[in-house]
C-alpha cells in the first residue's frame, strides 16, 4: 500500500489533533417547513454546533482521526449544549473549560435568494475569553499532539490572538506539526494589510496552511493563484493550498509539487463550514502518510489529497450548518471524479 493510499483509507494518527479556538452555538432561522428563512419570519431556531476550530474538529473526527478541542463554553444550557454535541461526535472535550461568561452565539438566516446572513450574540462571551494563561495550562496535550491547528480569525481580537499565539509558541517547542486556517474575515480587522501583517507570523511557523485567495493575497502579495500558493510556502510551511470555491483548489509543496485539483460540482445549500472541512481533511491525510507531515511529498500524493479535501468541502455545501453533511473516512473513499490541469 502507498502512503498516500493509506492516507486516502484514512489510517488516523493515534495522538489527537487539538484544534484550539471559538466554539459557538449557530442558531439556524427556520420557516414552518423546515426552510432557511429571515430571522424576523422564522418560526423556530435549531442549533447546531459552530466555529471553524469546533468543524474542523468534528470534520477530523468523522474521518476517524483522533481530535480533541481547547476552548471556553460558558457555564450554561447552550455550553451543556457543545459538550454533549461534541461527545456525540467523538471529539475529545477534556480541554473544553468553563467559563462565567455566557456561550456565544450566532443567529443565522437566509433571504430569498438563499444568501446568508449572520447576527451575533458575542460580546463577552465564552469562547472570546480564551486567553494564553488558559492555553498554557494545557501544555503538556499540546506537546504530545499529533498536530495543533488553529483559525486566524481568532487573530482580529485580544485576547483570543495571545491565546492562538501561545498556542502556536507551545507546538513550536516541541516540534508539534502546526496547521492554520487563515480564515481571516476582514470585516474584523481595520484593513486587509493589518490582517495580513497579523497572520504572517503564524504562517511562518506553520507546516501546512489552507488560505483563500484574498488571504493569500493579504499575507505575501500575490493574486494569481499558483504563485499565491507558492509565496505562502516559501514562508515556511511545508504545504499551502489556496482555495477557489467551486474551482477547487491550487497547492504547493516545499519540495517543489505544485498543481490544481477542481472541485466537484455540487448545488450549494449552504457553504458555512465548507473551508473548515477541507482544512481538517487535509491536515490528517497528511498526518496519516508514511513519515507524516514532514516527509517530503510528491504532485501525485498531494493531488489525491487535495481532491479529497475539495470532496470533503462540496459534501458540506450540500447541507444546512457546517458539521450536518461532513463526511466519513467511507463516503470520502467513494466520490471520484476526473483531475482538471489546466
Amino acid at each position: 500500500m502507498t502512503s498516500a493510499t493509506a492516507a486516502m483509507r484514512g489510517e488516523a494518527p493515534a495522538r489527537p489533533v487539538i484544534c484550539v479556538g471559538e466554539v459557538l452555538v449557530d442558531l439556524f432561522a427556520e420557516a414552518t417547513d423546515g426552510a432557511g428563512c429571515p430571522i424576523a419570519e422564522a418560526e423556530r431556531f435549531r442549533p447546531l454546533l459552530g466555529g471553524a476550530p469546533a468543524n474542523a474538529a468534528v470534520a477530523l473526527a468523522r474521518q476517524g482521526y483522533p481530535s480533541a478541542l481547547l476552548a471556553l463554553v460558558g457555564d450554561d444550557g447552550f455550553g451543556a449544549y457543545l459538550r454533549r454535541a461534541l461527545d456525540a461526535e467523538g471529539v475529545a472535550t477534556a480541554l473544553v473549560d468553563s467559563s462565567p461568561a455566557r456561550t456565544g452565539l450566532a443567529f443565522v438566516s437566509r433571504d430569498a435568494a438563499g444568501e446568508r446572513s449572520f447576527l451575533f450574540s458575542r460580546d463577552g462571551s465564552a469562547d472570546m475569553c480564551l486567553d494564553a494563561a488558559q492555553v498554557a495550562l494545557h501544555a503538556k496535550e499540546i506537546a504530545a499532539a499529533a498536530a495543533v491547528h488553529l483559525c486566524g480569525n481568532g487573530l482580529a481580537v485580544e485576547p483570543m490572538a495571545s491565546a492562538l499565539q501561545e498556542a502556536v509558541a507551545l507546538a513550536a517547542q516541541h516540534g508539534v506539526p502546526i496547521s492554520v486556517d487563515l480564515n481571516l474575515r476582514f470585516h474584523l480587522w481595520p484593513s486587509a494589510e493589518a490582517a495580513g501583517a497579523a497572520a504572517r507570523e503564524v504562517v511562518a511557523a506553520a507546516t501546512v496552511v489552507k488560505a483563500d485567495l484574498a488571504e493569500a493575497e493579504a499575507v505575501c502579495g500575490e493574486r494569481e493563484p499558483r504563485r499565491a500558493a507558492r509565496a505562502l510556502c516559501e514562508l515556511g510551511p511545508n504545504v499551502a493550498c489556496v482555495t477557489l470555491g467551486g474551482d477547487g483548489a491550487v497547492f504547493h509543496a516545499a519540495g517543489g509539487a505544485s498543481g490544481h485539483v477542481q472541485a466537484p460540482t455540487v448545488e450549494v445549500v449552504d457553504s458555512t463550514g465548507a473551508g473548515d472541512a477541507f482544512a481538517a481533511t487535509l491536515i490528517g491525510g497528511l498526518l496519516a502518510r508514511e513519515g507524516g507531515v514532514a516527509a517530503p511529498i510528491g504532485e501525485e500524493e498531494l493531488s489525491s489529497l487535495v481532491r479529497r479535501a475539495c470532496t470533503a468541502g462540496a459534501r458540506v455545501c450540500g447541507h444546512l450548518g457546517a458539521i450536518t453533511g461532513l463526511p466519513t473516512a467511507e463516503q470520502l473513499d467513494a466520490d471520484t471524479w476526473p483531475d482538471r490541469r489546466p
